[in-house]
């Protein structure tokens, strides 16, 4: 009996220390929200497009994605403005060219008249630490 409740405290105690290291090794590789944005910020700072808009809508049927649909060298290609914050977003048009360099947040839009550069903002980001 004695040598019964030992190995149950045995394995309770092997069962919490594993439980401590799980939840270690989780904390570890699970970003941070800040971490997340940063993410983000970077796959959008690595785009990089030249194009006509053909299309521009909010994808219902894809989490409300904000999606702007280009012509690029005669193809077709989305894309997206989902933690975009600054009103880009609001302000294309169907028609517009833009012009986004790749490691730049800058967006070059010429419609008409208008020849405008239009810097992206995020939401999650500190702009006194950071100069997104």
């Amino acid at each position: 009996m004695v040598k019964g409740k030992l190995i149950v405290k045995i394995w309770l105690i092997t069962g919490a220390i594993g439980l401590l290291f799980i939840i270690i090794w989780f904390s570890q590789i699970i970003p941070t929200p800040e971490e997340d944005i940063n993410m983000a910020v970077n796959a959008y700072k690595i785009e990089e497009y030249e194009g006509l808009i053909v299309d521009k809508f909010i994808d219902r049927k894809e989490h409300n994605f904000k999606k702007v649909i280009i012509n690029e060298n005669n193809q077709q290609r989305v894309i997206l403005f989902d933690i975009e914050i600054s009103g880009l977003y609001d302000f294309l048009e169907i028609g517009d060219s833009i012009i986004k360099n790749k490691g730049e947040l800058r967006v070059r839009v010429i419609r008409n008249e208008l020849d405008t550069i239009l810097k992206m903002k995020f939401a999650a980001i500190d702009e006194t630490r950071n100069s997104y």
